[in-house]
């Protein structure tokens, strides 16, 4: 057995910290940046999705008072949930991310502002299903799943539902629930606001007399990187008491 060899801490090499520094994101190599045009290539491309899913929340409206004609009812309304589901996301996440990016940008901001409202017309749209769908016996739903190849991709979801019956309100609460998505969301969105894109953090001098703009990311690298406590007790002071 090869016994183990310990040094002593002076046989060590300990690296200097890195430099740590506040870098504009025009300064940042391309390589390490999030490639939107995954999502949309454009603008243009993005204000067609909107419409895409706008225009398939009237759809998915329409779809109310359907779901008792049978299997094929259900998986219609099933299936386009998912197309909206999986647009939505895109939707989403090309302004989001962009946001992110710079949440000073105000115009970037009113597109994000733009897609919450919409979500909010999406979920108060959605509202009738659980509840028409409950009122449906198990029993007759399982004999359409039994019949219907494509439905049995949802069976647990439709199983799952009507699990949770207990929970889930008529249609009158849903919608009411529905209509609080966009309030909810409000005070997360002032707070990430004023604590980030309004918020003035300041500047501390390391030990090393390097000078460090102390935002929430410069922090967390300050506490991985630094081991002076002095100047990770200044980062501390400085955040917290911004």
């Amino acid at each position: 057995m090869r016994p183990f060899t310990i040094y002593a801490p002076s046989d060590v090499a300990t690296p200097e910290p890195p430099q740590v520094g506040t870098r504009r994101r025009e300064d940042v190599p391309e390589r390490f940046k999030w490639n939107l045009s995954d999502i949309f290539p454009d603008w243009n491309e993005w204000e067609a999705g909107y419409k895409r899913l706008e225009s398939g929340i009237d759809r998915y409206a329409s779809l109310k008072g359907t779901l008792a004609e049978g299997a094929d009812a259900l998986l219609k309304a099933f299936r386009l949930s998912e197309e909206l589901g999986q647009l939505a996301y895109k939707v989403w996440y090309y302004p989001s991310l962009q946001y992110d990016e710079d949440q000073r940008d105000n115009g970037i901001n009113a597109k994000r502002q733009q897609v919450q409202i919409l979500f909010a017309r999406l979920a108060q749209a959605e509202s009738w299903f659980n509840p028409e769908l409950l009122s449906i016996p198990l029993e007759t739903v399982r004999g359409w799943m039994s019949q219907s190849e494509p439905l049995r991709l949802y069976r647990f979801a439709i199983e799952n539902l009507y699990r949770q019956q207990e929970h889930v309100l008529d249609e009158a609460g849903e919608k009411l629930m529905s209509l609080s998505s966009r309030l909810s969301a409000s005070p997360n969105d002032a707070y990430w606001a004023l604590s980030t894109a309004d918020a003035k953090f300041p500047t501390i001098t390391l030990s090393t007399g390097e000078q460090v703009t102390v935002s929430y990311g410069q922090y967390r690298a300050l506490l991985a990187t630094r081991r002076e406590q002095s100047d990770r007790e200044a980062a501390f002071r400085a955040l917290h008491e911004t």
